[in-house]
This record gives C-alpha cells, sequence and structure tokens, in this order.
C-alpha cells in the first residue's frame, strides 16, 4: 500500500476515523488495484504526444571534422578533392554554407549552399518516404454481393478509385449468399464487370478465388511507366502551321 501512495502521489498519513478498522488496509489496496491505478494510467495515455519521424542532421561547416572532402559547388560543378578548411573558406567567400552531403563517401562529399534549405528538402523527402511507405503497407477493403444493384456497384467502383489514387491496395470481397456459391460462371462475370466500372489504372494483383464466403480478388495502383523526353516534347509543342 505505501508503495501505491508514493506511485500515486497519495497522503502517507490516514487521518479517517475508519484508519484503524479491521480490513482498512486491504480494501484500501483493492480500491488502488481494481480503481485508482488503471484510471491513472489511462489519462497518463492520452496525455502522451504522437511519436514525432527522426530525421538526422547533417553536419556542416566546423562540424566536419574530416581532413578533406570532394567539394562541389554552388551550381553543382565537381572542384575536385580539397582540404576542409580550404572548402569552408570557399564557402564563407561565396556567402554560403558547407553542407556534408554524403558522410559515407570516401572522402565525404560536401556542397556550398545553403544549410537551411537542405535541411528543409532532407525534411521534406524523409517525410514523404515515411508516408509512402506507410501508405503501401495499409490495405483498404470494399465489400459487393451478388445482389448489388448497378448504381451500388458503380459507387464501390468509385471508392476503389478513390482510394487507389491514395496509394491504397484495395482488396474486394464478392460475398455470396445460400445456393449462390454454385453459381460460380455468374460470380465470375460479376467481378468482371466490377472490374471494368473502375476508370483508374491498375494492377490486379490477386486473381479472383473462391474461398467459404464468397470470392475476393486484389487491385493495386499502375505504376505508369516514365514518358520519354522525345515524345514529351512533341506532345508540349504544339504543330506549326
Amino acid at each position: 500500500m505505501k508503495k501505491f501512495r508514493r506511485e500515486f502521489n497519495l497522503p502517507t498519513s490516514t487521518s479517517t476515523p475508519f484508519a484503524n478498522a479491521p480490513g482498512f488496509e486491504v480494501h484500501s489496496t483493492l480500491f488502488v488495484n481494481l480503481f485508482l491505478k488503471p484510471t491513472l494510467r489511462k489519462a497518463r495515455k492520452r496525455g502522451r504526444r504522437p511519436q514525432q519521424v527522426f530525421i538526422p542532421r547533417a553536419r556542416a561547416n566546423e562540424g566536419i571534422r574530416v581532413e578533406e572532402v570532394r567539394l562541389i559547388g554552388p551550381e553543382g560543378e565537381n572542384l575536385g578533392i580539397v582540404p576542409t578548411p580550404q572548402a569552408l573558406a570557399k564557402a564563407r567567400e561565396a556567402g554560403l554554407d558547407l553542407v556534408e552531403i554524403s558522410a559515407k563517401a570516401v572522402p565525404p562529399v560536401a556542397r556550398i549552399m545553403e544549410h537551411g534549405k537542405f535541411l528543409y528538402e532532407q525534411e521534406k523527402r524523409e517525410r514523404n518516404a515515411a508516408k509512402t511507405q506507410k501508405t503501401a503497407n495499409v490495405t483498404k477493403g470494399v465489400r459487393i454481393s451478388m445482389r448489388t444493384s448497378g448504381n451500388d456497384l458503380l459507387f464501390k467502383a468509385q471508392t476503389v478509385d478513390k482510394f487507389m489514387k491514395k496509394g491504397y491496395k484495395v482488396k474486394v470481397e464478392l460475398f455470396m449468399r445460400g445456393r449462390e456459391k454454385g453459381l460460380r460462371d455468374l460470380a465470375r462475370k460479376r467481378a468482371e464487370e466490377f472490374l471494368t466500372l473502375i476508370e483508374g489504372p491498375y494492377t490486379l494483383d490477386q486473381q479472383p478465388a473462391f474461398h467459404p464466403r464468397g470470392m475476393n480478388f486484389m487491385v493495386s495502383p499502375a505504376k505508369q511507366a516514365p514518358v520519354a523526353a522525345e515524345q514529351k516534347q512533341e506532345v508540349e509543342s504544339p504543330p506549326q502551321e
């Protein structure tokens, strides 16, 4: 009981008239274990801050302790391997910072640029990568049935399009009841009809397969191939008359 009083800042002395009554210590311990302790723990959990993404800071200026670096100029030009003090002096002359952009290279690669701009771009890349990884691991679900009307089927297909635009994979489940489980040909036609209603480009990751409750299949956003530079220029430039 004294342990719980110290943990939850309870008074160590009992001033109630029932303090010396038989069984008072036992009932107080039960009260703390069954009610007070879980309540305070929930309150502590509600007050916790969300976990933040850890982004390692790149070394810059005097923080670069190596003897020499491979120096990249402000415009991206390669200035070769130079001593670190000389590279720092060139950065000072340009009114910029010397930022280590690749610490694992031999020798490390440093660039003359704005340190704040580099940190902003690095943080932006890390957050986008974490967001993309989180989205790729999440699978959304849509359920249809053999009795779903045409309008409802179209609405479900639009829902699949919305999920795939956000980068999610979608598991479509065709629920079949009773004797409907014997109509496998109609179920396949129903799945093909639903796939034709999806407007956006998609990839069928899992072919329609039957299970005890019906049929399911998996679709994901299609990866578009990069457009060649010549084709892009032909599309953007209108024909001259």
